[in-house]
């Protein structure tokens, strides 16, 4: 029984120093996500905080669930403490999600998803217009027909 009282005693006395003792979080790097879509060949300013070390920031893009890695970093030798680097997007997707991502002394970070839109929208302009020339002549057919019925039925 008195092994089993000093046991406990000695457990409890190291649980007391070690809640005692100051638990130091390691920080973490965080990549601001943009808050809205990027255009391909705007520059803007990657926002980030409690990284350091020095370290280029890459764009990954493609299936949100494995993300592809573009070979040339988004902003080159970054000074982490500095807190933004300039980027300016020169391929952009309405299909694809992108993400920031950098190692730093703590590991390797990532932003949130976000949107690049392409450049140029000529090709959705001219989706746009082949769906409303095609929606036109639906309802011409749609007219057509509905002048048939009422002539065929004497509803005139």
């Amino acid at each position: 029984m008195k092994t089993f009282t000093t046991t406990v005693a000695v457990a409890l006395l190291a649980s007391v120093a070690l809640a005692q003792t100051p638990v130091v979080p390691a920080t973490s790097c965080v990549i601001h996500t943009p808050q809205q879509a990027l255009m391909q060949g705007k520059t803007y300013e990657i926002t980030y905080e409690g990284c350091a070390g020095n370290s280029p920031i890459f764009l990954r893009y493609g299936d949100p669930l494995n993300l592809a890695t573009e070979k040339k970093p988004a902003c080159e030798s970054v000074d982490l403490s500095q807190g933004s680097c300039r980027f300016t997007p020169v391929k952009g997707s309405h299909d694809e999600a992108y993400s920031f991502s950098t190692m730093d002394q703590n590991g390797e970070s990532f932003s949130g998803e976000f949107k690049i839109a392409p450049k140029s929208n000529k090709g959705k302009k001219a989706d746009t217009q082949q769906h409303s020339k095609k929606t036109a002549r639906a309802l011409a057919m749609r007219r057509k027909r509905s002048l048939y019925d009422i002539h065929s039925f004497g509803i005139l």
